[in-house]
């Protein structure tokens, strides 16, 4: 008898915890250019630099890259590449070639808050300074001040080192909102 009220509980309380779930629910944010919430993908450019702490030395990096946006606040950074990098204890090391694990999902988070997940680069620096290095594999925040009007992201947060960036968005129109 004591096996059929625990088997009858568990079975009441499971359909009572599936009564009251949440269903998934959208994102409470949209993406806006020149104000307007966007209604297709909207391909956006990215340029600026970033840094990582690896072996005790800091290694610097231009990047460019391309995003796409896409509604209810998601989005992917379709390209991602470092253009020239330097290493703080060896600064004659020259870049020899950059790859990235594209593509990267993105959301937003907050009015001030993008969240980038999954990034995976590399870098590797011509001989005899060697390679490759990985640099990042890892999800990272990307801030900024006005969320009508993303001029620049504050890269920020994640693991194995990763200590940070700035990057311009090309075109400036581009903002979230609520939705």
């Amino acid at each position: 008898m004591r096996a059929i009220r625990t088997t009858l509980s568990v079975g009441l309380m499971t359909a009572a915890l599936s009564v009251f779930a949440a269903p998934a629910v959208a994102s409470d944010f949209v993406w806006t250019y020149q104000g307007n919430v966007i209604e297709e993908p909207k391909e956006i450019e990215l340029a600026g630099e970033i840094k990582w702490m690896m072996f005790g030395s800091f290694i610097e990096c231009d990047v460019e890259g391309d995003a796409t946006l896409e509604e209810e606040g998601s989005g992917q950074i379709t390209q991602f590449a470092a253009t020239d990098c330097t290493a703080e204890k060896n600064p004659s090391c020259e870049l020899k070639s950059s790859t990235s694990s594209v593509p990267w999902s993105m959301h937003v988070e907050s009015l001030k808050s993008i969240l980038i997940e999954d990034l995976s680069m590399s870098i590797t620096f011509k001989s005899p300074c060697g390679g490759p290095i990985p640099l990042l594999k890892t999800d990272i925040h990307a801030g900024f001040q006005k969320p009508g009007s993303i001029t620049d992201l504050t890269l920020y947060g994640g693991t194995q080192g990763f200590w940070g960036g700035e990057l311009t968005v090309s075109p400036s129109e581009v903002g979230i909102r609520e939705a």
